[in-house]
């Protein structure tokens, strides 16, 4: 099961454990609770998953449904909706998460860019070199970084940005928004899990947009950027979160609850505005403002009359109040005048007392007053408990050197985004 993405808070934890009844118990009971003690709960060891309750065997442990993020082989629509980042067809012709990133030496490739390494030897990962630069001499395609050898020089892309691989100046010129000396030479370098706008792919599961145009470039959106795409500040990003998520590179990020208009989206429950629609050719789908004032949920600017909120005796601009994130959402009425309890419907974490909102089984968002342990499914870092970080929908003790958006900090210099709230919370660029 999925619901609305990349921050702040869905969790499924099941207390699966039963007692056996005395003598008494009906057959039907029994039956029940022996098949709950030959299967293992959330968190526990597993080897394989039916091991597990749940079905679900990941390193070792059990976990339950996947919230913030679609998990492999769930039905997706973009890259950006897997926790893998990678949105692919599968043999059956249903679009379902797959396993992302580069791949490793030894793996199939067909682009140079398909592997960490940057070099592609013969359908195949290799790290004895790199892709050959634009201008150079080539004998395959597969041997430039674009993709493309003609007349047995590598050819520059079409793209409108440069694409990984490529020689780069600095790193606004990157699609990927990161250029990097390797050896002696400064080339673009795409760490993220999914690919942005402007770089080569051959299938919609490259692409964070989940879509890979007929030029073989992931289609570079209009108006705000999408998750996934890198920015330099939160202006850029439909979501209002602009943040490095670890990898040095800055990329927009989801927001908790609902999705704001221009964000990726799969149905129209996914947006705060209730409307998803196809963006014009391109195959992507994306939430569409509502008419008239902003409904709860959506991002908005203080002072814009433009971006109201909910109308009424008690709405409009005076409802777009600050998150703890940093971003400016639009409250209900009730949520601004009180902070709901638990169990409470909510529409972001923000509306909640505990600053958790999180599904129910059928997907309705409620406000929790417990954060998640090791094990627990969370969608950003602050759900987790003591200074643990939000991995692929799991709370895992953090690797990280810095620390990453939404976790606890001192100061701006303790956090991957390089800024730190008055509320001690890591929080996106804030221009």
């Amino acid at each position: 099961m999925k619901t609305c993405n990349f921050i702040l808070a869905f969790i499924f934890i099941a207390l699966l454990a039963s007692s056996c009844d005395d003598d008494t118990s009906s057959s039907e009971n029994n039956t029940n609770n022996t098949n709950n003690l030959l299967c293992a709960g959330i968190g526990e060891y597993c080897e394989e998953p039916t091991d597990c309750c749940s079905e679900r065997c990941e390193q070792n442990m059990c976990l339950g449904s996947t919230g913030l993020c679609y998990d492999i082989g769930e039905n997706c629509l973009a890259s950006s909706e897997c926790c893998s980042g990678r949105c692919e067809a599968s043999p059956q012709g249903e679009m379902v998460c797959t396993d992302g990133g580069c791949s490793g030496v030894g793996q199939e490739c067909t682009l140079a860019n398909d592997c960490c390494s940057l070099f592609c030897d013969n359908g195949f990962c290799s790290d004895e070199g790199l892709c050959i630069v634009a201008g150079a001499e080539c004998s395959s395609d597969t041997d430039c970084c674009s993709n493309d050898c003609t007349d047995d020089i590598c050819v520059a892309s079409t793209s409108t940005c440069t694409v990984a691989g490529e020689l780069c100046g600095d790193s606004s010129s990157c699609c990927s928004g990161l250029c990097e000396t390797i050896g002696e030479e400064m080339r673009c370098l795409d760490v993220n899990s999914c690919r942005s706008g402007g770089e080569l792919c051959t299938s919609g599961g490259d692409c964070c947009s989940g879509v890979c145009g007929e030029d073989g470039l992931c289609p570079i959106v209009s108006e705000c950027q999408t998750v996934g795409e890198p920015c330099t500040g939160f202006h850029e990003c439909c979501s209002g979160v602009c943040a490095d998520p670890g990898s040095g590179v800055p990329v927009c990020q989801f927001n908790s609850g609902c999705r704001p208009w221009g964000e990726i989206c799969l149905e129209e429950s996914d947006c705060c505005s209730g409307i998803c629609e196809p963006d014009g050719d391109s195959g992507i789908k994306r939430c569409e403002k509502a008419l008239g004032c902003m409904p709860e949920g959506e991002i908005c600017f203080m002072g814009m009359s433009t971006n109201c909120c909910p109308s009424g005796a008690e709405g409009g601009t005076q409802l777009c109040m600050e998150t703890i994130l940093g971003v400016t959402r639009c409250y209900s009425p009730e949520s601004a005048a009180q902070c709901f309890a638990d169990s409470e419907v909510c529409t972001f974490g923000d509306e909640c007392c505990s600053g958790i909102c999180i599904p129910d089984e059928l997907g309705s968002l409620n406000c929790s007053g417990d954060c998640v342990a090791l094990g627990g499914l969370c969608t950003t870092n602050n759900d987790c408990c003591d200074g643990n970080i939000c991995s692929d929908s799991l709370c895992i003790p953090s690797a990280l050197e810095c620390a990453a958006f939404g976790a606890d900090c001192v100061e701006s210099a303790d956090c991957c985004s390089g800024a730190c709230s008055d509320d001690g919370i890591c929080i996106g660029l804030s221009d």
